[in-house]
């Protein structure tokens, strides 16, 4: 025969308030319960008193009935009494331990049972019922439905030979939400159509937590927005929802030094100093424009101009195209100047595709022409790539992952002779690994190589490694290769928003089969970063391989906002 009950469940209220003017020992017989969840109900009896005998023998009950024992009885519940000892006895017959059976979903148009959990066979656990229900109230914010609950309608008992518990949840998913707008809160300077183009809005989107998570995230990725969070959904009379969005805001614009000091040399050559500025201005008129120039100068001769402007959304139209100029005085050999016409399309929140169209003229020196047999050239350039990012706060991550990549096909001319093509690939990987709250490694890979139809790279085509963002412990672009790559291993201690210490270890391959071989180097040091009034200052200290400690390299860096 099958027995059907159905019982309410009830969340188990801590008991205080009971006092004893007495000592008193107690007696617990007991069988299918753990030590602790009988030391549990030895706590309850501790607080026995007349008046309260009833309403404690329930509260055993029910313990026993959350653990699965849905037939169990207080056998004997005896109480001796003297002036000054109590003698408390408990003998409990729990019966069967019920397990779960298979549970049901009702009213499950929107999710259906393959959402449920495979929990059968399982002692039963209140905990386990409890998540089962949150996890499908999540689910259902997930689909658009953020109002819903989760009921855990009734337990149904089976029969005395079965033993088996059947949940039933009863889904209420309320109202479908769609997001008409977002109504942002604290930013001051930056355009709100702006903000919606980054987070890929669009009216009437099913709403998600961590959808909206998600899209919120590449706002803190501009490095002027930080602290993006969703506060609620507004109603307006119509009927339309406005998701409330708090953020912070700070300057967008950017300076960044660096100063290098490379010692004498032991043939008596004298130190000398090596650096850059770097001027961003990251949210022109808060729109999201930028405007990018830095110069540089890796060593006494040589010195490189560079120039960029990106214009987001124009036309409210999901894509950013941007201008670039560069010019590069290699000491005697050459000059190159690059001008380039760039498209990113986001093709989701953290994947961008892109496109590039570029050309390069370069003007041989004699030296180089003796030197080097370079002569002058110009390079057409059609390039085309992605990045990936989910990193969390690029200027200091805790967690992510940051990866580009592309492919070029090159066209390269000289005057009077038929054009010879090649190829140019990049790869850039950066992952960042937690290991406690504050601390993480960061692993950045960098790989370049370029190739021509007739097996020769010219010496300006050459790419350049060594100095504070390659490898530390070496000369701004000590090397130059037709295929080059890098990999910088930090362990990070996350000491404030932007700041942090750090030690390294640098290991770079420069291969260039027309002039020095394959090489390979390593470097090690450490360094920090730190928030001061001026902005992020950075002191890299890196030696080289087979170097001295008094021949280690010196980077500083200053990144100021302004």
């Amino acid at each position: 025969m099958v027995l059907a009950k159905s019982i309410l469940l009830v969340i188990l209220i801590s008991l205080t308030g009971w006092t004893f003017a007495f000592s008193q020992s107690i007696e617990f017989e007991h069988s299918g319960v753990s030590e602790r969840e009988a030391a549990d109900i030895e706590q309850l009896l501790n607080r026995y008193s007349k008046e309260n005998a009833k309403q404690l023998s329930d509260r055993i009950l029910l313990l026993y009935r959350e653990r699965g024992y849905f037939d169990a009885v207080i056998d004997r519940f005896s109480l001796m009494k003297s002036k000054k000892i109590t003698k408390m006895n408990l003998l409990m017959n729990e019966g069967k331990s019920y397990s779960f059976g298979k549970s049901r979903l009702k009213n499950s148009d929107i999710i259906g049972e393959e959402s449920l959990g495979d929990f059968e066979g399982e002692n039963i656990s209140k905990e386990l019922i409890r998540n089962e229900a949150v996890k499908m109230s999540t689910e259902l914010a997930e689909r658009g439905y953020p109002l819903s609950k989760v009921i855990v309608n009734s337990v149904i008992l089976h029969s005395e030979s079965e033993h088996e518990v059947v949940l039933e949840f009863d889904l209420e998913a309320g109202e479908l939400i769609e997001i008409d707008s977002v109504l942002f809160r604290g930013n001051e300077n930056t355009n709100p159509r702006f903000l919606l183009n980054e987070m890929q809005f669009n009216k009437g989107m099913k709403y998600s937590i961590t959808g909206f998570d998600r899209r919120l995230s590449s706002l803190n990725r501009l490095g002027y927005i930080s602290n993006a969070k969703q506060l609620g959904i507004s109603s307006g009379l119509n009927g339309s929802k406005a998701l409330i969005v708090n953020l912070e805001e700070s300057s967008a614009n950017r300076m960044q030094g660096i100063i290098g000091y490379i010692p004498e040399s032991s043939g008596g050559s004298d130190g000398y100093f090596t650096g850059s500025l770097d001027f961003g201005f990251g949210n022109l008129f808060g729109s999201g424009r930028r405007l990018q120039a830095k110069w540089s100068k890796e060593d006494r001769n040589t010195e490189e101009l560079k120039l960029s402007y990106e214009e987001p959304y124009p036309f409210d139209l999901n894509l950013k195209l941007g201008l670039g100029f560069s010019q590069l005085v290699q000491d005697s050999s050459y000059l190159k100047r690059n001008s380039e016409v760039r498209v990113k399309i986001p093709f989701s929140i953290n994947l961008t595709l892109f496109g590039e169209s570029a050309r390069e003229n370069i003007s041989a020196r004699s030296f180089a022409q003796e030197e080097y047999g370079l002569v002058d050239h110009s390079i057409y350039l059609v390039t085309g790539g992605f990045t990936y990012d989910d990193r969390d706060f690029p200027a200091n991550p805790l967690k992510g992952f940051y990866y580009e990549t592309s492919v070029s096909t090159a066209l390269r001319k000289e005057s009077g002779k038929k054009g010879e093509g090649g190829r140019r690939v990049s790869l850039i990987a950066e992952y960042y690994i937690g290991i406690t709250n504050r601390s993480i490694i960061s692993l950045n890979i960098h790989a370049f190589n370029v190739r021509t139809d007739d097996g020769k790279v010219p010496f300006s085509d050459l790419f350049r490694v060594g100095g504070a963002t390659s490898l530390r412990g070496y000369r701004e672009n000590q090397f130059r290769g037709a295929s080059v790559g890098w990999a910088n291993i930090e362990y990070r201690l996350i000491t404030g928003k932007i700041s942090r210490l750090f030690v390294f270890t640098d290991i770079g391959f420069i291969s260039d089969r027309q002039q020095e071989g394959d090489i390979s180097r390593y470097s090690y040091g450490a360094g920090i970063r730190t928030s001061t009034a001026v902005g992020q200052i950075g002191i890299d200290f890196g030696i080289g391989e087979g170097d001295s400690f008094s021949n280690g390299k010196i980077h500083l860096s200053l990144n100021g906002a302004f």
